[in-house]
């Protein structure tokens, strides 16, 4: 499992601190895309974290403004990192007990891949554990907060997910890679490709989702190992998101340059695909929606004078189109996670080395 989750964690490391049917192209926009800027409205610090800690991604936001993150501090392995609720005012911090199922509480280690928060503000996590020494097959653990309750379900895959993200009925998504080595000795052949797949509330394999036109991985060859690389296709799946609207429908990003992204109906079946233009090349996103609407915060370093912004670009879902840019201050240490109206909730880390849950508003 440690093989598993290293080249995903060398990734998400980047992201530590705070920083089918039809198909639409949104970079063709013939008007200059509206600029409105953001000014903070309000800034709450949050608990004790101290100097030397980072966020790993992604960070997620339930109905009632709490955010979920997964704090990491100094040498802690980065996939063992918890996931913690930070509520809306930033007062109360709330450990996400995934301990509390019986499987885990027993297990050597669990390790975390990615979290989604449902509707209902129950947290899944997808994982894996080590029992007694052994590799188990990945999991997603199901965790009522303020209950203090969880359970696990063992995934039946022969792939490596990623993501998750939660289907009607208890069932999810899962987004990760799937990998077939060829050859004998020292000698071999890795092909990886990128798969997508429904699972039922049981963890038992229903069926994989074809994703039109999706990433190709080359491969890797003994013969050429000299300087093993993590390529910008296999980054794209790595870092790969997804987002939920309200009505179920799925949001699917492979985060590529420009990102992609795939609309999933809640029954699982792939809709449209759309490209979205960064606002600078090779900027990493990150997915949110709110609103009948998808927001995708970019960090954007300017030319000039070596400072960085934050941009925040609305598209509409139906096809790509970007409506427009919502720009934070320059030199913000700080990444958008929630949006709702015209406000936007900011994770910061302040001049004061502390972590503070900012509201920013369109003026």
């Amino acid at each position: 499992m440690a093989t598993r989750i290293g080249n995903l964690v060398s990734i998400l490391i980047a992201g530590l601190g705070l920083l089918f049917g039809q198909r639409s192209d949104a970079q063709s926009n013939p008007n200059p895309i509206p600029r409105i800027e953001l000014k903070v409205v309000s800034e709450n610090p949050v608990g004790n974290f101290g100097p030397k800690f980072g966020i790993l991604l992604p960070m997620r936001c339930d109905s009632e403004g709490n955010v979920y993150i997964r704090p990491v501090w100094g040498k802690m392995n980065y996939g063992l990192a918890p996931v913690v609720r930070v509520s809306a005012d930033g007062q109360h911090v709330t450990p996400v007990e995934a301990t509390n199922a019986p499987e885990i509480k027993d297990a050597a280690e669990f390790g975390i891949m990615d979290f989604a928060v449902g509707k209902d503000g129950s947290v899944l996590e997808l994982g894996w554990i080590h029992t007694k020494g052994r590799e188990n097959p990945p999991v997603v653990v199901q965790i009522d907060v303020d209950q203090k309750s969880a359970s696990l379900v063992r995934i039946e895959t022969e792939f490596s997910p990623h993501q998750i993200a939660p289907l009607p009925y208890g069932m999810f998504l899962l987004t990760g890679v799937k990998h077939t080595t060829q050859g004998s000795g020292t000698a071999f052949r890795q092909s990886t490709t990128p798969m997508t797949a429904v699972f039922d509330s049981q963890g038992r394999f229903v069926r994989e989702i074809q994703l039109p036109e999706d990433v190709t991985i080359p491969d890797v060859d003994s013969s050429n190992m000299d300087k093993p690389e993590i390529s910008a296709q296999q980054q794209a799946v790595d870092l790969s998101q997804f987002a939920v609207a309200d009505d179920g429908t799925i949001y699917l990003m492979r985060n590529g340059s420009p990102p992609e992204v795939y609309v999933i109906s809640s029954a699982g079946e792939v809709v449209r695909s759309f490209e979205v233009t960064a606002p600078a090349p090779d900027a990493v996103a990150t997915l949110f929606h709110s609103g009948g609407r998808l927001a995708f915060a970019f960090r954007v370093p300017d030319q000039d004078d070596a400072r960085a912004e934050f941009v925040v670009r609305l598209v509409d879902p139906q096809d790509g189109r970007i409506l427009w840019d919502y720009v934070g201050p320059k030199n913000m240490a700080g990444t958008p996670v929630c949006y709702a109206g015209r406000e936007f909730t900011v994770l910061l880390h302040t001049v004061e080395h502390q972590l503070a849950l900012a509201k920013f508003s369109a003026q």
